[in-house]
């Protein structure tokens, strides 16, 4: 009479998931199913195959998951070129915009104008990300520094003469 032993194995491999040890799988299964100890401990080597590849299984699922999730947090955070241009943009003309504030614990909306660093900041950001000027360099005494500027649009001619 033979027996099915992938139930058999799959028992010994729901013991194993919850840690039980070696000698307490085999004294209980001798008894339960009527067979010699190496019988129960072939059966112990293929669960712990069984377990291996279950566990390798929600190892996948889970690295799945997770980067599936790093990339939405991915998506929602990084702007696009022409968003992070919109919003430099803003604060180079002082445009007042919202900032969420924690306060006693509540989130408050406040609108906010940025001060004048910032809208230098953003102007040199802008400058900087278009080309328009080289970053100064320190120069020695007794000589001049010469600045070349890429001018593409109309807007940028006035602010070279404003500076």
């Amino acid at each position: 009479m033979k027996t099915d032993i992938y139930p058999r194995i799959s028992a010994v491999a729901e013991y194993l998931e919850r840690n039980e040890p070696t000698e307490a799988i085999v004294k209980e299964f001798i008894a339960k199913w009527n067979v010699k100890e190496r019988t129960i401990k072939w059966y112990i080597t293929l669960a712990k195959d069984m377990v291996a590849e279950r566990r390798e299984k929600q190892k996948v699922i889970i690295e799945n998951v997770r980067n599936e999730a790093i990339a939405d947090a991915a998506r929602e955070n990084i702007l696009s070129d022409l968003e992070l241009e919109a919003i430099l943009c803003s604060i180079a003309r002082g445009e007042a915009r919202e900032q969420k504030i924690v306060s006693r614990g509540k989130v408050k909306k406040v609108k906010r104008s940025p001060s004048f660093l910032d809208s230098i900041w953003a102007i040199d950001r802008l400058w900087r990300r278009r080309g328009l000027y080289k970053p100064a360099t320190n120069l020695p005494n007794n000589q001049a520094m010469i600045i070349e500027y890429k001018v593409e649009r109309p807007e940028d001619i006035t602010h070279i003469e404003n500076t």
